[in-house]
């Protein structure tokens, strides 16, 4: 393959890791608010299931296992048992739990049966899904994910949230949720899981388990786009859990929308305006992927799944870039950074400090772009002028890179041109002076200039 043709598809992946990435925040962003009574039904099962269900009703029994108990109602009390009505003996007309939802809840944890479970299903009706699917494409804009009203029905209709007490992990511990290739999304909410009511789940979905969410919900878009087929638990041999690429990019996505709600924002873009896109993407992954990561440090990665990692990172600070809050950021960000440099250019008249930048412009032939080049370097760039902006003291010891003085310099082009101007045909800001003195002539036709 020529090297034309690698970098072509070169830019076709970022473009679509780019695409994908944004898509994905989107889409979840849509799903978030669409998590509301308006859309979804609840099921509350309170914690009597352990009353009704892991005690016999006549002897008080107690009953190990839901696979056992419906051997074991039969064998204590086999007039009571009922097979056409339930499979674990009578219940409470309020305690309407299924067979395999029983078993599904005690899978995750034997103690979920002692709590309460919330069931959130969407709405099945047609015009309901219709709605929802109008608003998501209104959203979202050209949807990467369902591809048809049909399939985005079939999908939603397979999607179960289960909120629970706790998800036992095969290690040992426990986890704060899971997505089956099935469509159940599990939802450990701790003892806050027996607090709740049908109208507060919503919420607390979209606050304390914000994270979880977002990162069983990427897992939930990738089960759609694969047409239903799981990815999870299907490792690449070469790869451990840490380093699955369905976990890394789920841990990505959840980063992301925590950056992109992040208080204080604006310090990480003041990395990508000074053009330190190793600070940023230092910051992005020890403030947000790790975080994701269960706080594992990069160096439990393998070197090939870190440079996929970095190379993320990297694409979405690209992403940030044409991004209105960031374009807002840099708009401000100029402005005061040229007034402070134009005071200074302005102050250097009496202390004289312009001299050789005055020197250099001269000895150019007066020419524009060593006047702006120039300018961006010693005013803009200087230490002074640069130390008093806010965030510059979160950066590291060389904040400013390369790419700085050019960007700056493009996007400040007519300001700084017309200050030019100003300079050359109006003798501003002691230039008359300068070149007075510079060709042996007296004049008394300097100008200043009051900001």
């Amino acid at each position: 393959m020529h090297m034309k043709q690698i970098m072509n598809e070169w830019r076709r992946y970022i473009l679509s890791e780019r695409t994908s990435d944004k898509k994905y925040t989107d889409t979840i962003q849509f799903f978030t608010d669409a998590l509301t009574p308006e859309f979804y039904d609840v099921t509350h099962y309170k914690d009597e299931i352990t009353k009704h269900h892991n005690y016999h009703p006549d002897t008080g029994e107690f009953i190990d296992r839901p696979l056992t108990r419906q051997r074991n109602i039969r064998d204590v009390s086999p007039e009571i048992f009922d097979s056409s009505a339930r499979p674990y003996g009578p219940v409470e007309p309020h305690i309407d739990m299924d067979r395999s939802t029983l078993e599904y809840i005690e899978t995750k944890s034997i103690e979920n049966l002692d709590h309460d479970v919330f069931i959130i299903r969407v709405k099945n009706d047609e015009p309901n899904f219709k709605k929802m699917w109008n608003l998501y494409l209104q959203r979202v804009g050209k949807d990467i994910f369902f591809l048809s009203f049909q399939n985005f029905k079939t999908q939603m209709q397979k999607l179960r949230i289960y909120v629970v007490y706790k998800i036992d992990s095969k290690s040992g511990g426990h986890i704060h949720g899971t997505m089956k290739g099935t469509g159940e999304m599990t939802l450990a909410a701790g003892e806050s899981v027996n607090d709740q009511t049908k109208e507060s789940i919503f919420p607390i979905i979209k606050d304390k388990f914000y994270d979880t969410w977002v990162h069983e919900g990427t897992h939930f878009l990738n089960l759609v786009r694969s047409e239903g087929l799981s990815f999870l638990g299907s490792k690449s041999k070469d790869y451990t859990y840490t380093d699955d690429l369905e976990e890394v990019q789920a841990r990505m996505i959840s980063a992301i929308n925590d950056f992109n709600n992040y208080k204080y924002i604006k310090a990480l873009y003041s990395s990508i305006y000074f053009d330190n896109q190793r600070k940023f993407i230092n910051d992005f992954i020890y403030q947000f992927y790790e975080k994701h990561a269960g706080f594992r440090t990069m160096d439990a990665h393998k070197k090939e799944t870190q440079s996929r990692i970095i190379g993320r990172v990297y694409t979405f600070s690209e992403d940030v870039k044409d991004s209105d809050k960031y374009k807002e950021f840099v708009k401000q960000m100029d402005e005061r950074l040229l007034k402070l440099a134009v005071e200074k250019f302005a102050d250097g008249h009496h202390t004289r400090n312009n001299e050789s930048f005055y020197e250099s412009y001269y000895e150019s032939g007066e020419r524009k772009r060593t006047f702006l080049n120039n300018f961006v370097e010693s005013y803009v760039m200087d230490e002074e002028v640069i130390s008093s902006l806010p965030f510059v003291s979160l950066l590291d010891e060389k904040p400013i890179g390369k790419g700085f003085k050019r960007q700056f310099a493009k996007r400040n082009k007519i300001a700084i041109l017309n200050l030019e101007k100003l300079t050359r045909e109006n003798g501003m800001f002691g230039y008359n002076d300068f070149k007075d003195r510079k060709e042996g002539r007296k004049s008394n036709t300097s100008k200043t200039v009051e900001l």
